[in-house]
């Protein structure tokens, strides 16, 4: 007897909750369907809270993208001004780089990376690098297709020239630009000594150039000789579980 009541009870409440369930589901497909009427019915009466007015017009994307492309073309400097249109533009750099083995040789990819960029920019940069290991083929044939300058002007230029020296130099091989630089004094602008792990952007030569005009128009040109804008170099001393 006990056994059948609480069957009984078992399929009373089953009853009852699938009836809750229907309850439920009706009462919110009723509610949707009366929430979509009125939503239509404002949109069709023009209310200003949901007409078309606060939303983007994508029927004009053809202007758009006619006075983008009138913004991009004036922004690309004229062919008949002759002058420069950036501080980098024409300038004569000559670059030397210690490069003692191949310990540096990903450093040394960037760094050339840098100064490739400066042709981008507009600038002649002849690059020398100084170096006590004979580099083999394959590594000369990568650096020619990588330091490859394709700027259309006639003011840039990118040349690299490797010089070895003998291996027992050691520390000595950071000396041996000097004397370059004194015999070519007056053929370059800027004259950069770095070293292999060192990289230099264009923006770092273009901040030092102004920097160096803000000195002259400060102190005069007679004494901005004395003078010298320095760069501060560092770098990151990150965790081992970081890099």
């Amino acid at each position: 007897m006990s056994a059948a009541q609480g069957n009984h009870r078992g399929l009373r409440a089953s009853l009852s909750t699938l009836r809750l369930g229907i309850l439920l589901v009706t009462s919110f497909l009723f509610g949707l369907a009366v929430c979509s009427s009125f939503f239509l019915w404002k949109i069709h009466n023009n209310d200003p809270l949901l007409s078309d007015s606060h939303l983007p017009h994508y029927h004009n994307v053809a202007s758009a993208k006619a006075e983008f492309t009138k913004s991009e073309t004036a922004l690309q400097p004229s062919s008949s001004s002759s002058s420069p249109t950036s501080i980098l533009e024409g300038l004569r750099i000559l670059v030397t780089i210690a490069s003692f083995d191949f310990m540096q040789l990903p450093h040394l990819e960037e760094v050339l990376d840098g100064f490739r960029d400066l042709c981008y920019a507009g600038s002649k940069v002849d690059i020398v690098i100084y170096t006590t290991v004979i580099y083999p083929v394959a590594f000369i044939d990568m650096f020619n297709d990588r330091m490859r300058c394709n700027n259309p002007s006639q003011n840039s230029g990118l040349t690299t020239t490797m010089i070895l020296k003998p291996n027992h130099v050691r520390l000595h091989l950071v000396d041996f630009h000097r004397q370059l630089f004194y015999e070519r004094i007056d053929q370059y602008d800027v004259f950069i000594y770095t070293e292999d792990d060192i990289r230099i952007s264009p923006t770092t030569v273009a901040a030092y150039l102004h920097e160096t005009n803000r000195v002259e128009s400060i102190v005069g040109s007679q004494h901005a000789t004395d003078f010298n804008v320095g760069i501060v170099r560092y770098e990151y001393d990150f965790p081992e579980n970081v890099v």
